[in-house]
């Protein structure tokens, strides 16, 4: 819930802002029925929301952001079901990139469209995550040579930039407990990124189980 209060806030909302095109999460989407009559579906990859993005950002159509929707949604309650979703997630978004990073990027070079450069640099976001984590490697080997003034310097800016993130959501004062444990929840997402990449050609559905038994009555009264 916090991933998703900063991501809102600080990259959903800015992008939009911006009039660049943002992410379509399957979390909360709506697609208008005269684009699907047009363009169809045909998703073939885990991730079908990117896919659709990047072949609609292709065409030239740009997805928007409702800041002000709000969305129920049961998330893993365990790290072991988190694992396995966001590995999808990385299979897919590998999967996509590697078939369409290289068309959406010229697309954009040669139409002067920067929307599209951008939603190409996206779908690098795993890579760039597994170059991060083969960094950290290098400094842990290489601890002597690290400044670790600036590392310390970073790790606590992080926490300001990310409490300011809440701050602006209004949320709830308990959830910046969360924020203790949010940078090593971060951490996990360097290893399931070199598997997604591994299995990025496995289609398999890893269905993501929801058990919990909650009323929307309930769900009104924790909001309250």
């Amino acid at each position: 819930a916090v991933g998703y209060l900063i991501t809102n806030r600080f990259w959903q909302l800015a992008k939009h802002n911006l009039g660049l095109t943002c992410a379509l999460g399957g979390t909360g989407m709506c697609i208008a029925s005269d684009v699907l009559k047009k363009f169809g579906w045909g998703m073939t990859s885990l991730t079908e929301d990117l896919e659709f993005q990047t072949k609609a950002l292709l065409c030239g159509l740009r997805v928007t952001w409702a800041h002000d929707a709000v969305v129920y949604d049961e998330k893993p309650l365990t790290l072991k079901q988190s694992w396995r979703q966001r590995q999808r997630w990385m299979q897919g978004h590998c999967n996509v990139a590697g078939r369409y990073f290289f068309k959406l990027l010229w697309s954009g070079i040669t139409t002067l469209d920067f929307r599209k450069i951008d939603g190409a640099i996206y779908l690098l976001q795993p890579y760039f995550t597994m170059l991060t984590g083969a960094a950290l490697v290098y400094s842990i080997i290489n601890w002597q040579q690290v400044n670790w003034w600036w590392f310390l310097a970073g790790f606590v800016f992080q926490y300001f930039y990310l409490a300011l993130a809440l701050f602006l959501e209004r949320a709830h004062p308990r959830t910046y407990i969360w924020l203790l444990y949010y940078p090593l929840f971060t951490l996990t997402w360097i290893p399931i990124s070199f598997l997604g990449f591994i299995h990025r050609h496995n289609k398999v559905w890893d269905h993501t189980q929801h058990v919990r038994n909650i009323s929307y009555e309930q769900l009104r009264s924790q909001i309250q």
